[in-house]
């Protein structure tokens, strides 16, 4: 892409289902670029499942979402494999990164 997006995540009116559980109905969501954005809520809230939405790793049932002004859900695999590679992600517990992995790799 020659000009980046204004907003690195765009998702507009994104509705996602489990079977008959409803996780999202019709969300929108704005991440800024160059702002740390923190996801928060109680365990079983859905954050990963939005986490993984933004990755192109599930599908929306409705809706768009855009990481930095590509719609992720039409992206081929090799284009998602290579624009993952510019994502980061923060655990909360060290169980499952180590804090100096984000400063190690860059």
């Amino acid at each position: 892409m020659g000009q980046s997006a204004a907003n690195l995540v765009d998702m507009r009116d994104v509705s996602f289902s489990r079977g008959e559980r409803c996780i999202f109905d019709n969300i929108s969501l704005t991440v800024p670029r160059g702002k740390i954005t923190a996801i928060m809520g109680p365990s079983g809230i859905g954050k990963t499942t939005l986490l993984r939405l933004i990755g192109g790793q599930i599908p929306p049932d409705k809706g768009e979402i855009l990481f930095d002004g590509e719609n992720v859900p039409a992206m081929s695999r090799s284009r998602l494999y290579t624009v993952r590679k510019g994502m980061r992600m923060l655990c909360q517990s060290g169980a499952l990164c180590r804090a100096r992995s984000g400063v190690e790799r860059g």
